[in-house]
């Protein structure tokens, strides 16, 4: 387990809640049938029942194995597995005849599909009979435990994809490289651990590498330059040490990412990079750990495309870049790169995405922006810019993020509202005054940020309490004290739920919220981050909130918050087998008592970085298991997001607890219920049955 499986696909998890959901309501996802081919190539009409024949026993078997290694009575969707013939499992996408002998021939599996299909367990090693199968996808499930050497008598597979997954130990690599025909090994997302030895150099026909997100150690091998058919490589967030690797023999290389690794050796760029003038589309570097300036060189590299940088100790002033036309993304992250933003940043005719954020960069926004012809996101923050702000409106931005830029924006620029594209406006700390436009209603937003703007006044916009914002998904507008808002009853902002049951993310803290916490948060189904800290919301936490099981991070810190935490709140972030909780703040709550659940045990503690519950009354269990879970919790790690602060505890695998021991509560009738709500049912009440929650 470690906590570079913390960027797992939201999106991945989400969908699944929502294919759950689909199927409470009644409808069906049905399998694809597999296309079947013969010897001659043709596809076979009605596939094999129609030749009266079947796939060869061994690879049946081999399947079977695979069901009951990976809890296959429990994956989403297992139609005609075990049932029927193999050519109706659900997930074989393709079987061929294959001649074995003069006048024999076999019905063997080719590929197989069983993504996003929530598979659990380990891959067993009857994988390697599947030696005619070239593509093998289980990317995003919750696989566990190590990749089978057996992967090797897969002579014929072209693609791996097992990314997103929970694969862990030191990968195969000599049983690998022996695979001739791969072009695609795909194992981002996993806990796959261990050096990479230079046998890797040894991959004779692979292109794409990507194994981003994977806590490999040691040094990354010069030898992945001896695979002249790399086109990918991608890595990082990982523990490698020692130099920046030279792939100076390679010939092929257009994407090259080392991101996330603090503990590389600090040096230049990669000087090795000057000489792919021809083939390299995108360098990203971003936290690893380099230093001195921006190479000129880089004005060398006419198929560049994206540049990502930063969360280093990179210095000096951005290069010329003007004659790189094909740039379509700029990204600089923290790093010390200072001077002025360049006016031919506005030139680049095809320049999307513009990011440069926290660093010693002054001066004013250049006026080129604003007629920039092909960008449609813009993020400036956490700069030291001087005013005033260019007019946007010729642009068609699809986001805008300025924040923190060292000048306060003052009045809401009308401008804003004439984007009419634009669907995520991201303005925190931006030193915005007066009251948010309505004009702004007619936008297409699915992002609205604007916290921290103290000057902002008067009510929300009709828009905003009326849904008029149906896209809206991410709303945050905490600190800001100016508006009507601040000081109300939180049940009175029933508002948002009605509106805008899709929300992913909601700020409200620092706003003054009083009362309770309604029982309609939990009815937030795809949350995933909620801040309602520094309020004075009392009462108890709502049981209801432990049906929030995308949540990883949520926010009740400094409130009147009372009584004890309900059981139920251990399913908050929780899917199945995976947690996504990753950070937890109940502190300055004082008047919270009682143990802290066992059940919090059932939370990933390296996957979760910060549980504090200072400052209030709980207590906790005298449990072992409990203390194991919590030192696991409190286990310093690099943090990903901000590479620079190396292993000081505090940022990941930080707990701040209360100290005090209690013995586990024991089971026990609680208090009789002050209050009864009944939920909608669904399906609908004209289906044959429908479930009611209260």
């Amino acid at each position: 387990m470690n906590s570079f499986t913390n960027s797992i696909s939201r999106w991945g998890l989400a969908f699944c809640l929502m294919l759950s959901m689909m199927v409470l309501y009644g409808q069906q996802v049905s399998a694809q049938k597999p296309m079947v081919v013969d010897r001659n190539g043709e596809i076979v009409q009605g596939g094999l029942a129609q030749t009266g024949q079947s796939v060869v026993e061994r690879d049946s078997l081999a399947l079977v194995a695979l069901y009951n290694s990976t809890n296959g009575d429990r994956w989403r969707i297992n139609d005609g597995w075990l049932t029927e013939m193999v050519e109706f499992w659900h997930g074989v996408t393709r079987i061929r005849e294959i001649q074995v002998a003069e006048d024999e021939f076999e019905w063997r599996v080719i590929r197989l599909d069983l993504r996003q299909n929530d598979l659990t367990g380990e891959l067993p090693p009857e994988i390697g009979v599947f030696d005619e199968m070239d593509q093998f996808y289980l990317r995003s499930n919750n696989l566990i435990g190590p990749i089978p050497p057996e992967i090797g008598q897969m002579k014929s597979l072209v693609r791996v994809r097992i990314d997103d997954n929970q694969l862990s130990g030191v990968p195969p690599w000599e049983e690998l490289v022996t695979i001739p025909n791969m072009i695609e090994f795909l194992a981002r997302a996993n806990q796959l651990t261990g050096n990479i030895p230079p046998i890797v150099g040894q991959f004779p026909s692979l292109r794409q590498f990507d194994n981003r997100l994977n806590p490999f150690t040691g040094p990354i091998p010069n030898e992945f330059g001896d695979i002249q058919t790399l086109e990918r490589f991608e890595v990082g967030p990982s523990h490698f040490s020692g130099p920046m690797p030279d792939f100076g023999t390679m010939e092929n290389l257009e994407v090259f990412t080392v991101r996330m690794s603090p503990l590389l050796d600090p040096g230049p760029f990669p000087e090795f990079l000057r000489g792919l003038n021809e083939t390299i589309r995108a360098i990203s570097l971003k936290g690893s750990n380099r230093t001195g300036p921006i190479p000129a060189w880089l004005s060398e590299l006419p198929e560049l495309r994206e540049l990502i940088i930063g969360w280093d100790e990179l210095e000096g002033e951005i290069p010329d870049l003007t004659f790189n036309e094909n740039l379509t993304r700029i990204t600089i992250r923290p790093s010390n790169i200072s001077g002025t933003l360049p006016e031919w940043l506005g030139l680049l005719p095809n320049l999307e995405k513009l990011q440069v954020k926290g660093s010693p960069i002054t001066g004013p926004i250049p006026q080129s922006l604003a007629n920039a012809p092909s960008l449609r996101r813009l993020r400036l923050g956490g700069l030291q810019l001087d005013g005033p702000l260019p007019d946007f409106r010729n642009l068609e931005l699809r986001r805008l993020y300025l924040g923190d830029l060292g000048f306060e924006i003052g009045p809401i620029p009308e401008w804003i509202s004439l984007i009419v594209g634009i669907n995520q406006l991201l303005l925190p700390n931006a030193g915005l005054t007066g009251q948010i436009p309505e004009s702004w209603g007619e936008l297409p937003l699915a992002y609205f940020s604007f916290e921290d703007n103290p000057g902002l006044t008067g009510p929300l916009p009709n828009w905003l309490i009326n849904g008029q914002a149906d896209n809206l998904v991410r709303l945050v507008m905490n600190n800001n004290t100016g508006l009507d808002i601040a000081g109300r009853d939180m049940s009175e902002l029933d508002f948002l739920i009605d509106h805008y049951p899709r929300l992913e993310r909601l700020g409200l803290g620092g706003l003054g919220l009083t009362g309770e916490i309604p029982l309609w948060i939990g009815d937030f189904l795809l949350m995933e981050k909620l801040i309602l800290g520094n309020n004075e919301l009392s009462g108890p936490i709502p049981e209801t909130m432990g049906e929030m099981q995308v949540l990883d991070s949520l926010d009740l810190s400094y409130n009147n918050l009372s009584g004890q935490i309900p059981e139920s709140f251990a399913n908050l972030g929780r899917i199945g087998e995976t947690t996504v909780l990753l950070s937890l703040h109940l502190e300055g709550n004082q008047d919270l008592t009682g143990p802290i659940p066992m059940n919090f045990t059932r939370w990933d503690p390296i996957r979760m970085y910060a549980f504090h519950y200072h400052d209030t009354g709980l207590c906790e269990p005298a449990d072992p298991a409990f203390h194991n879970w919590l030192a696991g919790v409190a286990t310093p790690r690099p943090d990903p997001r901000n590479p620079g602060a190396g292993f000081e505890p505090g940022l990941r695998g930080s707990v701040k607890g209360t100290g005090v021991s209690c013995e586990p509560a024991s089971a026990e009738i609680g208090e009789v219920a002050d209050r009864v709500r009944l939920r909608q049912n669904y399906p609908n009440p004209f289906n044959p049955s429908t479930t009611i929650s209260y």
